[in-house]
């Protein structure tokens, strides 16, 4: 792939994820379901997956983009996502903290510290989100 189309799949995924932010932000009424459907693909255009590679697992599309980055089969990720020197944390634990700040920043919202480590799906994250955004965004 050239440096080119690259850049270009990067602005349109990027273009896309906004789009599904904006969806939530616009009917965050409409509960969790609409908010997880938007929200999967939000991360489906985040971490650049097709559609055979989203999934209900917030760890597992993480893994897979891991895994494609680094060009190697998502089983022997494992094996090779070690803990950096620097911070102690895998790719897969350092990407999954950078889209959980995505979220909390373009939906202006605070996931709370406690519960972040509980949040396995996509569900698990839209009702998070529904809950707060129907709290703190009350008409």
């Amino acid at each position: 792939m050239l440096p080119q189309d690259i850049k270009d799949r990067l602005l349109q995924a990027n273009h896309l994820a906004s789009y599904e932010i904006a969806a939530i932000k616009k009917n965050h009424k409409s509960g969790a379901d609409f908010i997880e459907k938007h929200l999967k693909s939000y991360i489906a255009y985040k971490l650049l997956l097709d559609k055979t590679e989203v999934s209900d697992s917030i760890s597992d599309m993480i893994r897979e983009n891991v895994a494609k980055s680094l060009n190697i089969e998502k089983e022997r990720l494992k094996k090779v996502d070690q803990p950096s020197k620097c911070n102690g944390a895998t790719a897969v634990v350092s990407k999954r903290v950078l889209l959980f700040l995505a979220v909390q920043r373009e939906l202006e919202i605070q996931l709370p510290v406690e519960k972040t480590p509980e949040i396995e799906t996509v569900k698990d994250l839209a009702e998070l989100i529904c809950d707060l955004m129907n709290f703190t965004k009350a008409e």
